[in-house]
């Protein structure tokens, strides 16, 4: 619930052009992932994208967080 909250959170601030939102949600999504302790993190970056559409971010953002979660370490 806290993830949804902080990945609307940036949405909803609108704070910069669409490549600055897009950093900001990638950054938070890869520091959820590395906080998680599911010990599911083969497939964090999955259930991170499914959640970005469930957020209704567009296909695009939503792809690209999921690559930002893959590249958490």
């Amino acid at each position: 619930m806290q993830t949804i909250a902080g990945l609307r959170k940036i949405v909803v601030d609108d704070a910069g052009t669409s490549g600055m939102i897009l950093d900001q949600l990638c950054r938070f999504a890869r520091a959820e992932a590395r906080r998680s302790s599911s010990g599911r993190r083969t497939n964090l970056h999955e259930e991170f994208f499914k959640l970005a559409l469930e957020c209704d971010l567009d296909l695009h953002v939503a792809r690209c967080i999921r690559d930002g979660v893959r590249q958490a370490k």
